[in-house]
């Protein structure tokens, strides 16, 4: 293991993220991983359980399809606040104190979706849901990031954020079991009851992030206590005194450092690939059940249906999370291109059932494994001080494409377009999507020399942070 220790005066300094980029993966780092899962699980079945819903929900309050737009997009506003305010707050007062707050905000929202009684009470409850919902996302991603060995992390974030495929999958599941024999109500008791156990575990057994504790100066016991689990060989003493060496201390996040120093284009080209690509993704997955409805499926059917898209991004993240540490962007920009030729055969395949449940899966294979591999990356090439910052501005942008997805699907469904002629939508997207991320190809290899997944604490962050500094005077 290669820890980069300090000699001479300062042999008792331990860089926390060589100890954490060198460890072995132990069950330490699996049981890590797995709490994150859950809680994005949590996430994903709250956020397919909407459109499961939906047509019941229009035909017991006799509502059109256009009307449930808002409500379909209604989580997503409330992103516009939660996300910046929990990253600001999780780089502040820690990673797992807003996992847990914004679980419980979750639980308590689902379950009071139960008792929504139109369109408007359903639509508040929901932007609640969705305040949860934006919020949890950036912590869990950096949390999940910050604890992971270098050679793995982006198999690692990618394949715990596939627990929002499986949460979309469960989601279907209970939809074409429970909606037929209890009504929509019961899709959000098993929204509201899953979260309120994840909380529970987390408080249990989920410890805070320890590169946020080193950086922080904090709690110097159970740092060491984690080092001696991730590098048993390292030496600890009460006196030891642990840092991540190419970082300052501390620095105060302005969204100017996310576009100084180099980081202009990066994080410009990121930003653009996280709105498409949630433009496409959230287009399809808020009026595909509506569309498989009006082909004549039945309820259950439909549900059924609508889950290959999630179940097909459970395999499309774990086949990316092999290719993203050796290629980055280039991956991506493969998966894009897919995610567009597949969502427009989603539209030509509604006369075949076999055909559609393929297409169907196909496209969230490819367009959830765009997602994973934007959140890998976006959670790995900033600096811990701001990182959860950064990813929460990035998650906070792509709301604009996950808004616009489904007003736009709902304005050409209006129209009375064919269901072809509507799923040729996404290919706008996701052609903007690949070219872009051929760009962050080229830029990630002229700053951080590789097309792999960048990793500026152990190669530039320390000149990036310097001259941050120096730029504001701090």
């Amino acid at each position: 293991m290669n820890l980069d220790l300090p000699t001479t005066s300062t042999r008792n300094l331990i860089d926390i993220a060589s100890v954490v980029d060198d460890q072995q993966f132990r069950w330490f780092n699996l049981k890590l991983v797995l709490l994150c899962w859950l809680v994005i699980f949590c996430d994903g079945y709250d956020i397919y359980a909407i459109s499961y819903v939906g047509p019941a929900v229009a035909r017991e309050w006799h509502i059109t399809a256009a009307a449930l737009g808002p409500i379909f997009s209604s989580s997503m506003f409330a992103y516009l606040v939660s996300v910046p305010l929990s990253a600001y707050c999780s780089d502040r007062f820690g990673r797992k104190p807003i996992m847990v707050i914004c679980v419980v905000v979750i639980c308590l929202s689902s379950f009071g979706s139960m008792f929504a009684t139109g369109v408007t009470s359903l639509f508040v409850l929901r932007l609640l849901t969705g305040f949860g919902l934006g919020a949890v996302t950036p912590p869990t991603i950096t949390h999940c990031a910050e604890f992971a060995p270098q050679r793995m992390r982006g198999r690692l974030v990618i394949l715990m954020y596939s627990g929002i495929n499986f949460g979309g999958v469960a989601a279907g599941i209970a939809a074409a079991s429970l909606l037929t024999h209890f009504g929509w109500r019961a899709i959000f008791f098993v929204g509201g009851f899953m979260p309120g156990v994840a909380a529970i575990l987390l408080v249990l057994f989920l410890p805070e992030s320890i590169k946020f504790l080193a950086l922080q100066e904090g709690d110097h016991d159970e740092v060491a206590r984690m080092v001696r689990i991730m590098a048993p060989s390292v030496p600890v003493t009460g006196e030891t005194r642990f840092t991540i060496a190419a970082e300052p201390k501390k620095i105060r996040f302005r969204l100017a450092l996310l576009f100084s120093n180099g980081f202009g284009g990066v994080t410009s080209s990121v930003w653009a690939m996280f709105i498409f690509s949630y433009m496409g993704l959230f287009f399809v997955q808020s009026w595909l059940n509506f569309v498989l409805r009006a082909a004549g499926m039945t309820p259950a059917q439909a549900a059924v249906a609508s889950s290959m898209l999630a179940l097909g991004g459970i395999l499309g993240g774990g086949v990316l999370s092999w290719f993203i540490d050796r290629f980055g962007m280039v991956a991506v920009a493969f998966f894009s291109l897919l995610f567009g030729v597949t969502t427009a055969g989603i539209g030509a395949s509604v006369g075949s059932r076999v055909l559609l449940f393929v297409v169907i899966a196909l496209a969230g294979f490819t367009g959830h494994a765009v997602l994973f591999g934007m959140n890998a990356v976006a959670s790995s090439i900033y600096p811990t001080s701001f990182r959860t910052s950064a990813m929460g501005a990035a998650l906070l942008v792509s709301r604009i494409g996950a808004v616009l997805g489904p007003i736009i699907g709902g304005h050409l469904i209006g129209m009375k377009l064919s269901i072809p002629k509507v799923f040729l939508f996404p290919l706008i997207p996701s052609s903007i999507c690949m070219v872009v991320a051929l760009l962050l190809a080229r830029l990630f290899y002229k700053r951080f020399h590789g097309i792999g997944i960048p990793a500026p604490e152990r190669e530039n962050a320390q000149a990036v942070l310097t001259a941050a500094h120096a730029s504001f005077g701090e």
